[in-house]
């Protein structure tokens, strides 16, 4: 089983408590629905409120393609594993050479002047 990150436990969590089906999660989590804020619905069933909301934002009653959470997390997993086998055939990646010093313009021998300050008024 894929290793699946808390986000996703949380899912699978409220997918069991829920009775909701992968489709409904996928529907839930493209509604940027929070699994916790499913607890607070109780007027209508969990199930019932991801559809209609799903059907009224995005003008269909279900994702083309449904993706299980788990099989999302292996698909990941594979892809990341693939990622850092390319990255070590590939090798370290090569040094980007140091820019040169930037040269600094010279200050010019100016001759000094001072602005006279009026005198202090003592008290």
């Amino acid at each position: 089983m894929a290793k699946l990150n808390n986000k996703e436990k949380e899912w699978v969590d409220a997918r069991q408590r829920y009775s909701l089906t992968h489709a409904q999660v996928q529907m839930a989590r493209e509604l940027e629905i929070i699994p916790r804020s499913l607890a607070k619905l109780t007027d209508i069933s969990v199930p019932e409120y991801v559809q209609q909301h799903y059907l009224e934002r995005f003008g269909r009653s279900e994702p083309a393609v449904v993706v299980s959470i788990e099989s999302r997390a292996k698909q990941e997993q594979k892809d990341n594993a693939m990622e850092k086998l390319a990255l070590k055939k590939l090798g370290p990646k090569p040094k980007e050479p140091e820019p040169l010093p930037v040269a600094r313009p010279r200050k010019k021998n100016r001759p000094h002047v001072s602005i006279p300050v009026p005198p202090r008024k003592r008290k």
